[in-house]
């Protein structure tokens, strides 16, 4: 039986990869109260792909309580995490064959034998955050955040799946094809292991030692370009989603702007993002609320809806005594603020690449 620190420490470090997706509360409902998670993520995450998953045994998954089903779908114990890696490492010869995008696992767990162009590849992916974080602007934040949204400190992580593997007979001259999803269309890029940048499309980023700092330059345009070719709502919400971190909230600050007059979004759901001090006080200010700003407000089916106004009132009529603390009140100001700021200065680049 695992021990109480162990334990913990398999926890702590599930949370620290950046494994568990903060936006799916599904998923992080079953695993506070199951520690359990569906092992569709885990593959995903750690691997960019589940193609393997055919490969593996159920059965001996199932005997060695590292699985269950659950909900029609397999779920992982937590407590099990590095040992079904080590499983999935043996099925995929990690150490004989390029056929996954192994960043996150070789990011958060030492293997030693993994196949040496792997190495490669993670230092090449983690140069181009690099050249991104550095160069700082605003379109480079958010490609930064498409790529490793749970990027802290420069430690990335990555969101990605695997599309295809062009395997042309050598791993030097194999390809890979990498999906990043975002609001839109998703951005695809190429992962190449020639030796030459010849002739090399402008989605590409060259797997070696240590590439020129054009070649970054030369993606870097490719992808702001397939950012601009997505509708101007897209790119504000992705824009957005980078500062404030909410998906959900991103959206609803950009279609609210965009149709102003209409009362489309629910008081709950607005209220539903703030750390209030407890119920009693959530419902009085909401009352207040109400009763103060009948004009930004329309019920409609006994729900209570708002407006772009109406958001922007609600959250900055909040005051410290409603919520938990002065740091939330705090919170609340500078999401508003960076929303605010973002929603600018994102127009500003529209009109400027019109």
């Amino acid at each position: 039986m695992e021990s109480e620190s162990s334990y913990v420490g398999i926890y702590h470090k599930i949370y620290k990869s950046g494994l568990i997706n903060k936006n799916d509360t599904k998923m992080s409902s079953e695993l506070s109260h199951q520690n359990i998670i569906p092992l569709t993520r885990v593959n995903q995450f750690f691997f960019g792909t589940n193609l393997f998953s055919n490969k593996l045994n159920y059965l001996v998954l199932h005997r060695d309580s590292m699985i269950k089903k659950y909900m029609g779908i397999y779920w992982l114990y937590t407590s099990k995490l590095e040992q079904y890696l080590e499983e999935v490492c043996s099925v995929i010869d990690i150490g004989g064959k390029i056929n996954c995008c192994p960043y996150n696992y070789l990011k958060t767990f030492n293997h030693k034998s993994i196949h040496p162009y792997y190495h490669t590849m993670i230092k090449s992916i983690d140069n181009f955050l690099n050249y991104l974080s550095k160069k700082d602007t605003p379109d480079a934040r958010t490609i930064l955040n498409i790529m490793a949204p749970n990027t802290k400190n420069d430690h990335y992580k990555l969101e990605v799946e695997v599309m295809d593997i062009l395997d042309l007979g050598e791993v030097t001259n194999n390809e890979m094809v990498l999906k990043f999803d975002k609001k839109g269309k998703p951005l695809f890029i190429t992962l190449s292991w020639s030796n030459s940048k010849v002739g090399e499309p402008s989605n590409v980023l060259r797997i070696c030692e240590k590439a020129e700092s054009d070649e970054y330059e030369t993606l870097y345009n490719y992808i702001c370009d397939q950012l601009r070719m997505d509708t101007p709502e897209e790119f504000l919400i992705n824009n957005l989603d980078r500062v404030c971190g909410s998906r959900e909230f991103s959206e609803i600050m950009v279609k609210s702007y965009l149709a102003k007059k209409e009362f489309s979004y629910p008081l709950e759901i607005i209220s539903s993002i703030i750390m209030w001090k407890n119920q009693t006080l959530q419902n009085k200010y909401e009352k207040y609320f109400i009763s103060r700003y009948e004009e930004c407000t329309s019920v409609v089916d006994c729900q209570v809806l708002l407006n772009f106004e109406g958001i922007n009132k609600f959250l900055l009529n909040i005051t410290e005594d409603y919520v938990e603390s002065f740091h939330v009140k705090e919170q609340i100001n500078e999401m508003y603020y960076n929303c605010m700021n973002e929603l600018i200065s994102s127009f500003e680049l529209l009109y400027k690449n019109k």
